[in-house]
């Protein structure tokens, strides 16, 4: 039996606290709330940069489907988390990722309850990560990028090439 945990979460760090949808994207929520311009006219891209050096948090609660309570084995997959991200289930961590390009599964039966379980996924700033990793070890990249994008395992058009923020 599967069940999906797809649908709304809350998503928040020190500059907002909102609903969002899960799968999705950070630009385009925060462009479909208001909270920043369209990142795609002009130079607003360079508005909405300082934004991705604060990390976020994905949140939902959700009770376990009728047979998954009492199932001998429960696992939790994840078919992308972009990128850097500690992720706990009841307060236990279970999962830390380090790479957008691959799925994530985890035993979480001896944390399961069956009603009231709250998944988090803190997402770490990949801005950051890159420019410290880049000072202790620069590294080539392409000049019209983001310094230090290949020290991460996350999309590299996500660094600024013409089509992408």
């Amino acid at each position: 039996m599967k069940q999906s945990l797809n649908g709304k979460w809350r998503l928040f760090n020190s500059k907002y606290d909102i609903t969002a949808s899960v799968p999705g994207s950070l630009c385009d929520l925060l462009l479909e709330q208001g909270l920043i311009d369209d990142p795609y006219y002009r130079n607003n891209e360079y508005k909405t940069l300082p934004l991705f050096d604060e990390g976020c948090t994905y949140e939902c609660t959700f009770d376990l489907d009728g047979e998954l309570s009492g199932a001998d084995k429960v696992l939790l997959r994840f078919y992308g988390i972009d990128t850097l991200s500690e992720v706990t289930l009841n307060g236990s961590p279970i999962l830390t990722t380090d790479n957008m390009h691959r799925e994530y599964t985890c035993d979480i039966t001896e944390l399961m309850r069956a009603e009231g379980n709250t998944l988090t996924v803190k997402i770490a700033s990949p801005t950051v990560y890159i420019t410290d990793k880049n000072a202790e070890t620069p590294i080539w990249g392409v000049a019209s990028t983001m310094a230090g994008y290949p020290h991460i395992r996350k999309a590299h058009y996500m660094y600024g090439w013409d089509w992408g923020i």
